[in-house]
């Protein structure tokens, strides 16, 4: 098992909404990342997996205008590769590079 304490902390997006990451704990190749992350609206620290958290919007990044979702979306479903994460990208991708699945 593996603490690595994030410094700077990292604007993430959670269920619980917006928060800070101040840990990243990695229990091995068999499990998921775990975030440890401060929660702005109520000061909760919660401990989310990998496929829960999304870093929030940064402009200077090209990550804007984009709200993410914890369903699955449909039309991403059907494209064979799963951990496909769909954000704005500069150029925005619009094809899978694997199987060649249209995501626009």
């Amino acid at each position: 098992m593996t603490i690595l304490q994030l410094n700077p902390t990292i604007p993430i997006t959670c269920p619980k909404g917006n928060g800070q990451a101040l840990f990243l704990i990695d229990y091995g190749s068999e499990h998921n990342l775990m975030w440890v992350i401060a929660i702005d609206d109520t000061c909760e620290i919660w401990t989310y997996q990998n496929t829960e958290v999304r870093v929030q919007k940064n402009i200077t990044m090209g990550r804007i205008n984009k709200t993410y979702k914890y369903e699955i979306d449909p039309k991403v479903e059907t494209c064979r590769h799963e951990n496909i994460i769909v954000l704005t990208c500069m150029p925005p991708i619009t094809k899978c590079s694997d199987c060649g699945f249209d995501l626009s």
